[in-house]
């Protein structure tokens, strides 16, 4: 039976205080890092951003989104949109945001939910495309693909000319994840699609096709 002398034991002591030491001083550490960053976010917060609301009593409601001024880039998360696909959108990005585009956004959202079927089912259509590829049997509809498909959020960004609008969605599909996108321009009143199967870079066919707005 292993017997320790009280040198091992003092030598122990010595070894368990030294650690226990180390972990208090790294959580007292972390403690202190915390309250640093979180009154800086707040002196941050206070400076920098203001909310911004988007008043729609037609469609939307009130959408209260935080704009920081110091980035330009306008923020709507977690809010609860109409209906777009097989879900409710919950999120809106602007970037470059200026006052000015207060009504711009309001009238393309206006726009992507005036056409949403038309929207969806292109979408369909392009996520059907990377479907051939991999499916021997006979691929349903555009229109069931339409029903699975789930768009996400709402990010806008400055061109040259205009203020263009993506709409971001997914889909699964036979344990597959596909990621599917629609931009607007304002200025030709043209859509451009996308689609990309998720997790499989060998195997990725982007799909892009171009419709009118009807």
């Amino acid at each position: 039976m292993l017997s320790l002398d009280i040198g091992d034991w003092i030598g122990l002591s010595v070894i368990l205080l030294f650690f226990l030491t180390v972990g208090i001083l790294i959580l007292v550490n972390s403690v202190r890092n915390h309250r640093i960053r979180k009154k800086y976010e707040q002196a941050y917060r206070e400076k920098y951003c203001r909310t911004v609301t988007f008043a729609d009593p037609m469609l939307f409601g009130d959408i209260e989104a935080e704009l920081d001024t110091l980035s330009g880039i306008l923020k709507a998360e977690n809010i609860r949109m109409p209906e777009f696909g097989a879900q409710m959108p919950n999120a809106i990005l602007v970037e470059d945001y200026m006052d000015a585009d207060h009504e711009t956004v309001l009238r393309q959202l206006h726009t992507a939910y005036a056409n949403q079927q038309n929207i969806l089912l292109h979408m369909a259509e392009e996520m059907r495309h990377l479907l051939r590829a991999d499916e021997e049997t006979e691929l349903p509809a555009d229109s069931e693909l339409a029903e699975l498909i789930m768009v996400t959020d709402f990010q806008f960004s400055h061109t040259q000319d205009a203020l263009v609008m993506l709409i971001v969605a997914g889909a699964e599909y036979h344990n597959d994840t596909y990621s599917l996108s629609a931009l607007y321009d304002p200025d030709t009143m043209r859509w451009e699609y996308e689609a990309e199967k998720i997790g499989y870079p060998e195997e990725r066919e982007d799909g892009c096709g171009e419709t009118a707005v009807s």
